[in-house]
């Protein structure tokens, strides 16, 4: 546990005064007496694939789901000063938010769906001395799910899910408590059948890698941000054709954004 609060209770400015999220892109300075940072940063989850169609009918095979996007990678480690002299103080922290990757639209005509979009990256570049090498942490976002085939042959499940976002830091920098993660991968979506009732639903989008972590940063969810449960999810696929509901398959849903918490630390 990183450390925040104990039943609404501060527990001192040595644990972690000062706390702060982003959704978007920004330059965040600390504390000029800030020493060492814990940075959490999600990357965003992949959009879903589009449900397929056929047209079909009785006796033909319907379109399948559409595969899930992959839910984003988590970067969640501390990087203090003392151990890289190379960061500038204050300690300051360009800050990229990767977006949720869109859904595959759905079909204006019989086909396999459209593919979903990746999620984007979520960075974190810390600024240091002229002429040092760089130091970027990055929580990658998760690929875009697979649109569901027309599947008019087979009862085969082609609607793959997009891979979950992996997680890495530049620079070879110095840091501990890491408990980083990738994503989760998207499911696939169901495979169409010849029954006329079919509902090829689209794969489950996956989880971000901080919901793959088993939420560990047990902190965060006793901040006002508790929801960062949704942050970087990957968005769902879209359920293939089916009579007189999606006539062309259904469209892929959009991942979710990512996010970046920051905590400061005093010594």
């Amino acid at each position: 546990m990183i450390g925040f609060s104990v039943s609404g209770t501060d527990v001192g400015s040595s644990a972690c005064p000062k706390y702060t999220s982003y959704t978007s892109n920004v330059t965040h300075t600390c504390d000029i007496k800030a020493t060492r940072v814990y940075l959490v940063l999600i990357g965003g989850g992949g959009g879903g694939g589009s449900g397929g169609s056929t047209g079909g009918s009785q006796n033909s095979y319907f379109g399948d789901g559409g595969g899930g996007g992959g839910g984003g990678g988590m970067i969640a480690l501390r990087v203090s000063v003392s151990n890289n002299p190379t960061i500038t103080i204050p300690i300051t922290l360009t800050i990229v938010v990767g977006g949720g990757g869109s859904g595959g639209a759905q079909l204006g005509s019989n086909g396999s769906g459209n593919n979903g979009s990746n999620g984007g990256n979520t960075t974190a570049t810390f600024t240091v001395t002229n002429g040092s090498t760089a130091i970027v942490a990055t929580a990658n976002g998760g690929s875009g799910g697979t649109g569901g085939g027309s599947d008019t042959t087979n009862n085969t499940a082609t609607g793959t899910g997009g891979n979950g976002g992996a997680k890495s830091i530049s620079g070879s920098p110095s840091y501990d408590n890491d408990n980083s993660t990738n994503g989760n991968g998207g499911a696939t979506g169901a495979a169409g059948t010849a029954d006329n009732n079919d509902k090829s639903a689209g794969g489950a989008g996956g989880r971000s890698g901080y919901v793959a972590k088993a939420k560990v940063l047990t902190d965060i969810t006793t901040t006002p941000a508790s929801n960062v449960v949704t942050y970087g999810d990957g968005g769902r696929g879209g359920q293939g054709d089916q009579s007189g509901v999606f006539t062309y398959g259904e469209g892929g849903v959009s991942g979710q954004s990512g996010i970046v918490y920051i905590f400061e630390y005093f010594d």
